[in-house]
């Protein structure tokens, strides 16, 4: 997601003619209704979402798909009321992951720490399961421990530090984001 943020505010800053508003819910469905709704009064020409869930935005997406062009990043939600929907394979960053983890990094009875992102996020279930899969009868889930980093770098740092406090160090740490990666970097730090 920051790459896109990135191209949108390069375009932005090249294009006097595009002025664009950024908000983060911080993984807050509440306040990311809140801010949608504060974005269309102000009169936006087209809203970009990444919805925290793929059920909390259907009804303010309705209302908002009646006056402006809708695009949805990275979730889906239930409902059609969008213009487009830019997706990645989930399921694939995961498989993918599991298998560069098995081909570079792991070696018998090393300790992973997976973090993945808040429950009931079907990013996160993808990935998971694409993860799963890869690595299905090539690593022990004893080998194997998950935590739930809500997507957010104070969680998983928080996590990891408990992590740490029991078992000392992990070989391998895959996070299903960034920031949860540079959370669980910072808690080695400490």
């Amino acid at each position: 997601m920051n790459n896109f943020i990135d191209a949108l505010t390069e375009k932005a800053e090249s294009d006097m003619s595009v002025n664009i508003i950024f908000r983060d819910a911080a993984g807050n469905s509440e306040k990311q209704l809140q801010d949608i709704r504060s974005l269309t009064e102000c009169g936006i020409d087209l809203l970009i979402v990444s919805p925290n869930d793929s059920n909390s935005l259907n009804q303010v997406l309705q209302e908002t798909f009646r006056k402006i062009p809708i695009i949805l990043a990275g979730v889906g939600v239930q409902s059609e009321d969008y213009t487009c929907l830019i997706q990645a394979d989930d399921k694939k960053i995961g498989r993918l992951a599991g298998e560069y983890i098995l081909e570079n990094l792991y070696e018998q009875n090393q300790r992973i720490v997976v973090f993945e992102g808040v429950e009931d996020s079907q990013v996160s279930k993808q990935r998971k399961e694409g993860f799963q899969n890869a690595i299905r009868g090539k690593i022990p889930e004893t080998d194997i421990t998950y935590y739930n980093g809500e997507w957010l770098r104070d969680r998983a740092e928080l996590r990891m530090k408990d992590y740490l406090i029991a078992h000392d160090f992990a070989e391998i740490v895959f996070a299903f984001n960034d920031d949860m990666a540079y959370g669980a970097y910072l808690a080695y730090l400490r």
